[in-house]
C-alpha cells in the first residue's frame, strides 16, 4: 500500500512564514520515511487553508526531496489564466524532473468566487472544462500554429520560429504531461464526473 499526505489545515494564527517552514519540515520526513506523494492545496479566502499557490510550496519542497511525488490539490482553474497556469505547470515538471501530480478543481467555497467574481456552481464548472481541455492542448502542441476559441478563454499559438524558437517551445518534462486528477465537491454532477480525458468542447484550427 502506498501512503502521501495531503497539506490544508493550519490554525490560522501561524504565521505563513512559520507554517511553510512546518510544511517543508514535514515533507522531509515523508522522503525519509518512505511516504509516496504530497499534495499542496490552494485557497484564497479560507483561514485554515490558506495557501495560495501549491506550485510554491512544490518548487520548495522539489529542492529537499528527491523521490517523493508531488501533487497540486488543487490548481481551481476558474480563478487562474489556463495558458499561463499552463505553462507555469510545465515549468514545474521540469523542475521536479517529472514527480509532478496536477489536480485540477472548480472551487468550492463561495468566498473565494466572490473574490473572483464568479457564479457557484454552474459558472466554475464550465470554466474548468474549458480550462483544462485548454491545458491539455497546450502541453500536447508540438510547435504547430492553433487557435481556440472558447466562452471564457482563447488561444493562438503562432507557428514555431526556428531557429529563434518564437512560439510554442515548451514541452512536458513527463511524454503527455503531468497525471492529472479532479476534485469534486458537489452534489450533482461533481467536477471529476464532468472532467474530460482529452480536449472535446471547442474547435481548433491549425
Amino acid at each position: 500500500m502506498e501512503v502521501g499526505l495531503f497539506y490544508a489545515h493550519q490554525l490560522p494564527d501561524t504565521s505563513p512564514a512559520d507554517g511553510f517552514d512546518w510544511d517543508m519540515q514535514v515533507v522531509r520526513w515523508a522522503e525519509e520515511y518512505g511516504l509516496n506523494e504530497a499534495w499542496f492545496s490552494e485557497h484564497f479566502t479560507e483561514g485554515y487553508e490558506r495557501w495560495s499557490s501549491p506550485e510554491l510550496h512544490i518548487a520548495a519542497a522539489a529542492q529537499q526531496t528527491s523521490r517523493l511525488k508531488l501533487g497540486t490539490a488543487a490548481n481551481l482553474l476558474p480563478y487562474h489564466n489556463p495558458i499561463a497556469l499552463a505553462y507555469r505547470l510545465m515549468a514545474l515538471d521540469h523542475i521536479t524532473r517529472g514527480r509532478l501530480m496536477v489536480g485540477f478543481g472548480a472551487g468550492a467555497y463561495p468566498t473565494d468566487a466572490q473574490l473572483f467574481g464568479t457564479e457557484l456552481p454552474a459558472q466554475n464548472h464550465e470554466m474548468l472544462e474549458e480550462a483544462q481541455d485548454l491545458i491539455r492542448r497546450i502541453w500536447a502542441n508540438t510547435g504547430e500554429p492553433l487557435t481556440l476559441t472558447g466562452k471564457y478563454y482563447n488561444l493562438d499559438i503562432p507557428p514555431l520560429d526556428n531557429p529563434l524558437l518564437l512560439g510554442n517551445h515548451w514541452r512536458p518534462y513527463q511524454d503527455g504531461g503531468p497525471r492529472i486528477a479532479c476534485a469534486g465537491f458537489s452534489p450533482a454532477p461533481p467536477p471529476s464526473a464532468r472532467a474530460a480525458p482529452a480536449a472535446t468542447s471547442r474547435s481548433a484550427s491549425p
